[in-house]
């Protein structure tokens, strides 16, 4: 059976333009990394092919699954430019009649049925991919940024999946050809050919049948990112990180670190050693000061696109077409030595969005912890550069987490997915504390920063798309989180969750002051004696870790593939359910946890999944 839904037609590459300076290198990178992952025979299959309106109208929809790429301006050339956007325009015209949008497909058949409804079915395996790749020259050129604008627009209006290369790629994905200069030309860098592939590669794959795990580099290079105040609860001195986080990832931590006027941090290494003296090895710090609410005022409505993101968060009054709407005002009297914000918001959940403390809640640091993610991948650039060695994994993290177990190797992490603790997803989104990444994909991850800045927002966020915010909860980091890693095509696998945020320190400004406390038993004889307790922000995130904790403590218990999707679980014999049961149900406070996570699996004595242990009700099935 073949691995892949295209089954044994090919995967062309179609440059529009026929310069194949983005397709032929793309191919080759494809090639290596499908015979890599799944087989010889698939890799061979992906080819390049000429573009032209003839090929467009031989193109039939049993045949081949199709990469339509849309070059650089200077690739193309001004008389080309034209012509590329023309036959842009056609091919997704062509490719919509051939798998035409449910909407499309429902009013087609309205017409012709009368109004009666079509039934949904699973599409047939041979409906090829429609995948625009936009891209541009250095240097933000206006013509460029036309074409690229115009592709996505056609594409994000039609059912065709978009490769939005350009929003993912900066100037140092790009190498010049020959002397600068009107006429010069440009290619992409092998950091931009990969990170190229990386995307691709995650949009092709929706549609393999993955016969085998994408085995990790021989030799695995990773670094910590752990970005924030540096006044926040950091326990044991860092102790836990080192040992439960660092090590068994055979990492080294990257500090980006911002301090208050009252911190005394004057000098980086002395206050990071003073306030994180377990905290090894550390490859970096950087040390600024915290952005000022005036500062993100400022450097918000100094945007050019701030009067669209005010738009659309008024949008629903303007239109009057929600019962409850979301809108954002100014106050005229505001002035910077205010420490409030000048919007007054309603309707935001909580005041929660990835534009506070400007829109929201000034309570919250959404803005301040994104600039500090982002500072954190300039800084493993800048460690790369210092070291002459390219990291493979990135994992962002936060200081605050309090570890009470290994992390799951990397052996075991597929580099081709996002790799998040379970749990912690809220109204849509996805856990955004902490994320093992490639190199490619923390790239994407941790530019959210500049996706706000540069207005790519727009196209990733589809309320903002549309110019409508009309849904006060879905706008915070969690959803940002989502729809990065699903506009980027990098999919998203989960592992059992052994670390929980430690509580705010007294008279810290913090979002949530909630601190509950838990004890968590242990195995032995005596099962009513009990570990020292722990402090933790949000109950089910503590439950949670603590009880993969317990999980593990199990002899015999392991880290392993879990299910059809490869998450991550624990597997543990079933033979001593019947304590950890006990164990938990002491553990747990709340009469909602009738039963333990999902992702502790109970094998029996001869290795086949127990059922209905602890009330669990759907186990997943160790591999």
């Amino acid at each position: 059976m073949a691995a892949c839904l295209w089954g044994s037609r090919n995967v062309e590459i179609v440059e529009l333009g026929n310069s194949h300076a983005v397709a032929a290198p793309l191919a080759s990178a494809l090639r290596s990394e499908f015979r890599h992952s799944l087989g010889e025979e698939e890799g061979s299959r992906i080819r390049v092919h000429s573009s032209s309106v003839r090929w467009l109208h031989e193109v039939n929809k049993s045949e081949k699954v199709v990469l339509v790429l849309v070059p650089p301006w200077d690739v193309l050339g001004s008389e080309a430019a034209s012509s590329a956007a023309e036959l842009a325009e056609r091919s997704i015209e062509r490719f919509k009649i051939l798998n035409p949008s449910p909407e499309d497909a429902k009013e087609k058949n309205s017409k012709k049925k009368k109004n009666r409804p079509i039934p949904k079915k699973k599409l047939p395996e041979w409906m090829p991919t429609r995948v625009l790749f936009g891209t541009f020259a250095p240097g933000g050129e206006g013509r460029s940024d036309k074409l690229l604008n115009v592709v996505r627009q056609m594409a994000l209006r039609s059912y065709v999946p978009l490769l939005d290369f350009a929003t993912a790629m900066t100037t140092n994905h790009w190498e010049r050809i020959g002397q600068s200069g009107p006429r010069s030309k440009w290619e992409l860098s092998p950091h931009g050919l990969s990170l190229a592939a990386t995307i691709a590669r995650g949009a092709l794959l929706q549609h393999c049948r993955r016969t085998r795990r994408r085995a990790p580099p021989a030799a695995e290079s990773a670094a910590v990112c752990l970005s924030g105040w540096v006044g926040v609860k950091v326990v044991d001195g860092g102790a836990p990180i080192s040992k439960m986080l660092l090590a068994p990832l055979g990492a080294e931590a990257l500090l980006a670190l911002t301090k208050k006027p009252s911190d005394d941090c004057s000098q980086a290494a002395r206050c990071v050693g003073a306030r994180m003296p377990h905290l090894k090895p550390v490859g970096a710090v950087s040390l600024t000061q915290m952005l000022s609410l005036s500062s993100l005022v400022t450097e918000m409505e100094s945007l050019p696109h701030w009067p669209r993101v005010m738009k659309a968060y008024n949008s629903a009054i303007q239109n009057q077409d929600a019962h409850h709407p979301v809108s954002c005002t100014r106050s005229l009297a505001w002035s910077p030595a205010l420490n409030r914000t000048p919007y007054k918001c309603q309707n935001i959940y909580l005041g929660n969005t990835v534009f506070a403390p400007v829109l929201g809640s000034d309570r919250l640091n959404v803005l301040r912890q994104l600039h500090d993610i982002s500072r954190c991948l300039r800084l493993a650039v800048s460690r790369e550069a210092d070291t002459g060695r390219r990291f493979t994994r990135l994992v962002h993290s936060r200081l605050e987490f309090h570890w009470l177990r290994p992390h799951p190797p990397l052996s075991m992490l597929d580099s081709d997915s996002a790799w998040l603790p379970g749990g912690e997803d809220y109204y849509g989104g996805v856990n955004d504390r902490h994320a093992v990444l490639s190199r490619e994909a923390a790239g994407l991850y941790m530019r959210r920063w500049e996706y706000l800045m540069d207005g790519s927002i727009f196209w990733i966020d589809p309320q903002l798309r549309n110019g409508k915010v009309t849904n006060g909860l879905t706008l915070q980091d969690e959803n940002l989180v989502r729809r990065v890693l699903e506009y980027f095509h990098i999919p998203i696998n989960r592992f059992p969750s052994v670390a929980f945020l430690a509580c705010c320190p007294p008279g810290s400004a913090c979002f949530s002051r909630v601190c509950v406390y838990r004890t968590m038993p242990r195995f032995g004889a005596n099962l009513s004696h009990a570990t020292p307790g722990f402090r933790g922000k949000y109950p089910p995130e503590i439950e949670a870790a603590m009880g993969h904790a317990l999980a593990l403590d199990i002899p015999g218990a392991r880290y392993s593939v879990a299910g059809k999707v490869a998450d991550i679980a624990v597997v543990a014999p079933a033979a001593r359910a019947g304590e950890f049961c006990s164990a938990w149900r002491k553990l747990k406070k709340r009469a909602t946890a009738a039963s333990p996570s999902s992702s502790i699996v109970w094998l029996d004595k001869n290795g086949g999944n127990a059922y209905g242990v602890c009330g669990q009700q759907r186990p997943q099935t160790a591999v």
